[in-house]
């Protein structure tokens, strides 16, 4: 989260969503209507920057309050990061019985501390979208014809697309939790209406305010943006679990409880020789681009570093497919659904694998892999040693360091 690094100079993407947020308090109504220097020349913002305006309009906000000061924007990240991490503790206590080692678990991953730290839209977009999951799912346990709660819920859903285009992808989790509980369709099925009518009403004003939809811009972007790995989708493959691994890092510290010692044995053996053996190819998997220096998996230092990254999206994986074999209830179904479209999303839908890309699916890996960890315990906190988190905290904390 943010509270570590308040001071942290605005840098790389942050830019672009301060300048709109600054543009905005002088010119609300007409967010990305001004030009940037972003790629040697100047251009329009609505062409620089592929996402909506709406943390950015937060920003302006908070700037009001606090002042256009590093500190100031930081301390409102934080209310955001605390904001989604309640949302995560919320949703955890109806699909777990360990909601506080679930959040801790999601906010000690890199995914949750590096995009937290920044002033982007992406820990925005998760507070609405997991909020938005919350309301849903009490409004479909509660017996009751709760329309406040699924409109609350589909309004919640608007802004999470509002947020960051990507969360567009998380729509069809609602209609399936709903199917997966009630066994029917339902009239709350004309709840998703309104994320789909926020999102229409958005792209017809951006339409007439900028020339084209600023939605299918950023799609279109994305499919002729994307950069494909020299070792085409066998690479990409790779990379990803690689970037799921270390994304969501404090499963892999987990896994000694996760699994029984000789399951555990032989499935690293297995993993660990497999990949062993593919990477004894080094450079030649094409995993790194000729401008990002290839040789460096010819190193055993960084070729380790990418395999055992690597292991840990393949034990996500399986650890998923474990949870699905032992109880195929609606919250493990949903969980494993969640999971496996935001790995398939941020690998073969994005323009590029990047870990922010993965935060998305935190809470619901947090979450099952609690879940696993239960297997009859009632109180994780006290039967369940809590040393992995140490070390993942710390490598979490270095690499939002780092960042």
């Amino acid at each position: 989260m943010s509270g570590p690094f308040l001071n942290k100079a605005i840098h790389t993407d942050d830019a672009l969503f301060v300048w709109t947020a600054q543009w905005i308090q002088k010119h609300p109504l007409d967010f990305f209507g001004f030009k940037v220097n972003w790629w040697m020349s100047a251009i329009p913002m609505s062409v620089a920057n592929y996402n909506p305006p709406l943390m950015s309009y937060f920003l302006a906000g908070a700037a009001s309050l606090f002042g256009w000061n590093e500190i100031g924007l930081h301390l409102a990240g934080l209310a955001v990061a605390v904001m989604a991490a309640l949302g995560i503790y919320s949703l955890a206590r109806m699909w777990c019985e360990g909601p506080l080692l679930a959040t801790l678990v999601a906010i000690f991953t890199p995914a949750f501390l590096v995009s937290g730290s920044t002033l982007m839209c992406d820990v925005l977009m998760l507070s609405f979208w997991v909020w938005a999951l919350v309301l849903w799912e009490q409004a479909l346990t509660s017996g009751k014809n709760d329309w406040r709660r699924f409109v609350g819920a589909g309004v919640l859903a608007g802004l999470a697309v509002l947020t960051k285009y990507s969360a567009i992808t998380l729509l069809p989790l609602l209609p399936v939790l709903g199917i997966l509980r009630t066994r029917k369709l339902g009239w709350w099925l004309s709840a998703l209406a309104v994320p789909v009518l926020m999102l229409a009403g958005y792209e017809l004003i951006t339409a007439r305010m900028y020339g084209r939809g600023l939605f299918f811009a950023a799609v279109h972007y994305a499919q002729t943006s994307r950069i494909e790995f020299p070792g085409g989708w066998q690479a990409s493959g790779i990379i990803g679990l690689a970037f799921a691994g270390g994304s969501l890092l404090p499963l892999l510290f987990f896994a000694p409880f996760l699994w029984r010692p000789r399951v555990l044995l032989a499935g690293g053996v297995v993993i660990f020789g497999s990949l062993l053996a593919l990477f004894h190819q080094g450079s030649r998997l094409g995993l790194l681009f000729p401008w990002g220096s290839p040789e460096l998996m010819n190193h055993r230092d960084f070729a380790f570093q990418v395999m055992l990254l690597t292991a840990g999206g393949m034990h996500l994986l399986l650890v998923v497919g474990a949870e699905i074999w032992r109880r195929r209830d609606p919250i493990s179904i949903m969980l494993a659904l969640w999971i496996l479209s935001g790995i398939f999303f941020a690998v073969a839908l994005n323009w590029t694998v990047n870990a922010r890309s993965f935060l998305p699916m935190v809470p619901a890996a947090a979450i099952l892999m609690v879940r696993r960890l239960n297997a009859g315990r009632r109180n994780l906190m006290t039967n369940v040693r809590l040393w992995p988190l140490i070390p993942a905290a710390a490598i979490a904390l270095n690499i939002a360091v780092a960042d």
